[in-house]
């Protein structure tokens, strides 16, 4: 949040998937101080989401309880 991300900063964060993940496209994030980055897993050099601890936790919430289905 802030600024402009380089590729470099990128590469230093610990992304991580769901383990249900099967290879294919999927969500990757990184847990930074005050934010939540989010990805493409297909497109690792492509744009970067940045939200806030609540927003991600909100969007959680509504794929839990299945509120973006059809």
């Amino acid at each position: 949040m802030g600024g402009q991300l380089g590729l470099d900063d990128l590469a230093d964060r610990e992304w991580r998937r769901s383990g249900l993940c099967n290879g294919g496209t999927c969500l990757e994030i990184a847990v930074l101080g005050d934010s939540v980055e989010v990805r493409n897993s297909a497109d690792q050099n492509g744009p970067v989401l940045s939200v806030t601890h609540d927003a991600w936790g909100a969007f959680l919430a509504i794929i839990r309880c299945g509120g973006l289905e059809g």
